[in-house]
């Protein structure tokens, strides 16, 4: 890829792009579900909603974690910009990296966790709603610690500080 070419930048932008809407978009949509989720004392509802939580964190955000991460490092060369040398990309760099170490060290146990006892719950075994309430809290904390920093590197992304 040549830095003069000045297709190679508009593809990577656009790959950065489609990568960043793939994985909002997933961030979004488990937001949605969890907060219509929480009205409900049905375990199937439940089962449903952090299945779907967790199908999306397997396969959506695997996906777009890899097409941001290549685009965006490959963007970097093309510009000639050192990923840690700019604080704006090593600072979304961090959010990124800690968002995933969120994800993958408290979010995963939980929300598979989750799906277990709603499922559970639906096969008629013991429900316990107060104790299933306690944990999807845990999980909402957690989540929207990871989503939080994950939304870090949006702004510093376009606004560049």
């Amino acid at each position: 890829m040549l830095a003069s070419d000045p297709m190679t930048g508009r593809l990577l932008l656009l790959a950065h792009l489609a990568g960043t809407i793939l994985f909002y978009g997933n961030l979004v949509a488990a937001w949605l579900g969890y907060l219509q989720s929480r009205h409900s004392s049905d375990p199937r509802v439940h089962r449903l909603v952090f299945r779907g939580i967790d199908s999306g964190d397997r396969w959506l955000t695997p996906v777009s974690v890899v097409v941001l991460v290549a685009s965006g490092i490959a963007s970097a060369r093309v510009l000639g910009l050192p990923l840690i040398g700019t604080r704006w990309i090593a600072l979304s760099i961090g959010a990124f990296a800690l968002s995933g170490a969120v994800f993958a060290l408290r979010l995963v146990g939980l929300q598979r966790a989750l799906v277990v006892a709603a499922t559970r719950g639906e096969a008629g075994e013991a429900w316990d709603l107060d104790a299933f309430r306690a944990a999807r809290s845990r999980w909402a904390r957690w989540a929207l610690l990871g989503t939080g920093l994950g939304c870090v590197p949006l702004p510093l992304m376009v606004l560049r500080p």
